[in-house]
């Protein structure tokens, strides 16, 4: 048998996945690669899936064919691959790196053409399945997702399986679990935590309540929020003590937590140095000796609030003075007190007239010109509906100009409509300059409304965008929402000098801007989905964006905080965002 034949029988074949949503891509792309519903096979899959899984290896074996002596094997081999459903773009590029000529060749053209043959990264297919099982919770599939964690280092991915496995666990998972939360591997540890909470009754309460104390302050953080959840009120005081631990991200979790549970904020930035947390820590040490036995305590807590994000590197809700001066994540902004304060997306959002000027920054040192990302919430209000040359406006630059996020008829660089710049990796809009209307891009109907915008560099190639070359994207609520760019890139490392800017223009005569949940990666980010949770305390209501709410609190530049804010950045509980909004 050829080696084409043997590839696509011995990995695609199998029944089809029926009866889903037409609609629903995870379940399509399964349906795709021959993948059924039931455990059996989708246990299966995950484990085959990897580069080191059955699948990977054969995949691995065609791609080593591709310098095979005989040129028949060669060509065989090429087919093969190109033939594929299922792909794995690191080997494909690790083999074009080859000194052989041949195979670099017969590798940059699968590159080229792979992305046009329908067929699907492996990273892709794995969170498929992943969010399957989180959303059909099909049982029995423990064991299969803790080798995913066991084996995975990509992010996107290890934050896919744990909803999947607090999806599947089932009462008999109750050894497994015990074993896999008394592991070595952090990760998987707290995921075991978090698979135990997901489960009634007194036997998992009695595993729980143990790991209060244990070495692993990520350990305690998930184990508190899980008995807290249970109603046991002292893990409130374990939570604060963590407000103190090492782990930016376990403030981070622990301080999200008590927010949601206690409604306090006290100003506590979990990224900050230990001298700007001192005093908030002050403030929720003296609460918890003054109210927490008789607080009111919200709960459940969402379980959202333990997803762990690597790779953020600054995070601003930019709702009041006091949020701009204390990100959420990374360092604080500087504000020159032009605009006002708004309802926004989430909260509370700053809006720039257009004579105000560079009005909120922050240091551009955060990011790398390895890979990043840049993303944020805008409403543009009484906009002409063209869309002209330069600025138009600029919501989001970054080091002088060389990273940018904006609305532009003519970038200078021949492209239009959304237009972002990427360092070394170039520039690219949502088409060629020319006549671009608000409409053109945002849709019509929906000029006004709340969108989320970003732009993701990466100098070595975005995985998932095009063939994976492509250097630079920009996004639109989610989506990909620029033609395609592969512009040779340089690795120049952190950012050195400069300012991130939030709000920049040139060439408007009327309208006004409002910004929202900024944020900065230190990792080419394509999956926006997390763009609908304020702080994963709270999801979006869709039909929200498109309210255009009057101002709160705060008027003109520079007249404080918006009305309700408490001392030390704490804001009253607000009600749902579809409610504030």
């Amino acid at each position: 048998m050829c080696v084409a034949g043997l590839l696509i029988v011995a990995v695609f074949t199998g029944s089809a996945v029926g009866g889903e949503d037409p609609n629903d891509l995870d379940a399509a792309a399964l349906r795709q690669l021959g993948v059924e519903r039931g455990a059996e096979s989708l246990g299966a899959f995950l484990r085959a899936v990897t580069p080191a899984g059955q699948r990977g290896r054969q995949f691995a074996a065609i791609i080593g064919r591709l310098g095979a002596e005989s040129y028949r094997t060669r060509e065989e081999a090429t087919a093969a691959v190109l033939a594929s459903k299922l792909w794995y773009p690191e080997m494909v590029k690790a083999a074009a790196e080859s000194g052989d000529a041949e195979v670099r060749a017969r590798c940059e053209q699968i590159l080229e053409k792979m992305p046009n043959q329908s067929a699907m990264a492996w990273q892709d297919a794995m969170r498929a399945a992943l969010n399957c099982i989180a959303r059909d919770g099909v049982a029995g599939l423990a064991a299969a997702l803790f080798d995913v964690l066991e084996s995975s280092d990509d992010a996107q991915i290890t934050s896919a399986a744990i909803p999947a496995l607090r999806a599947t666990v089932r009462q008999d998972d109750l050894p497994l679990l015990r074993k896999m939360a008394a592991g070595e591997r952090p990760f998987a540890r707290v995921a075991a935590v978090r698979a135990l909470a997901a489960l009634p009754g007194k036997e998992a309460a009695e595993q729980l309540a143990p790991l209060l104390a244990d070495a692993k302050a990520a350990v305690r953080a998930e184990a508190a929020i899980a008995c807290l959840n249970r109603g046991h009120r002292p893990a409130v005081a374990v939570l604060v003590d963590l407000l103190k631990s090492d782990e930016p991200e376990v403030r981070a979790r622990s301080v999200a937590a008590l927010r949601a549970a206690t409604g306090r904020r006290f100003g506590f930035a979990p990224y900050e140095g230990s001298d700007d947390r001192a005093e908030p820590l002050r403030r929720w040490l003296a609460w918890l000796q003054r109210d927490a036995n008789t607080a009111e305590l919200k709960l459940p807590i969402p379980d959202a609030l333990a997803v762990v994000r690597p790779g953020l590197v600054l995070w601003n809700r930019l709702g009041s003075p006091h949020e701009i001066a204390a990100s959420e994540a990374g360092p604080g902004g500087m504000w020159n007190k032009q605009g006002r304060f708004v309802r926004g997306v989430f909260g509370g959002a700053i809006e720039f007239e257009l004579s105000h000027k560079t009005a909120v920054t922050f240091p551009s040192e955060v990011l790398s010109s390895r890979e990043g990302c840049i993303e944020i919430w805008a409403q543009l209000v009484g906009f002409d509906q063209n869309t002209p040359d330069g600025h138009s406006p600029a919501l989001v630059l970054a080091a002088e100009g060389g990273y940018i996020i904006m609305l532009n008829g003519n970038d200078g660089a021949s492209h239009g409509g959304l237009c972002v710049r990427g360092g070394s990796c170039g520039s690219i809009g949502t088409g060629v300059f020319g006549a671009w209307t608000l409409e053109k891009v945002l849709g019509k109907g929906r000029e006004a409304d709340w969108h989320h915008y970003a732009v993701t560099w990466n100098v070595k190639g975005i995985p998932g965008v095009g063939d994976g070359r492509q250097t630079l994207a920009a996004f639109l609520d989610g989506k990909l929402n620029s033609s395609t760019c592969a512009a040779a890139a340089a690795d120049t490392g952190p950012l050195k000098g400069g300012k991130i800017v939030v709000f920049d223009q040139h060439h408007l005569s009327r309208g006004r801007v409002r910004l929202d949940n900024f944020k900065a990666w230190r990792c080419a980010k394509t999956d926006f989905s997390d763009r609908l949770e304020g702080d994963g305390l709270e999801t979006l209501n869709n039909t929200a964006l498109r309210s255009t709410a009057p101002p709160v609190g705060g008027n003109a530049a520079g007249s404080g905080a918006p009305a309700g804010e408490r001392e030390g950045g704490e804001r009253p509980n607000e009600g749902s965002p579809a409610e504030r909004l």
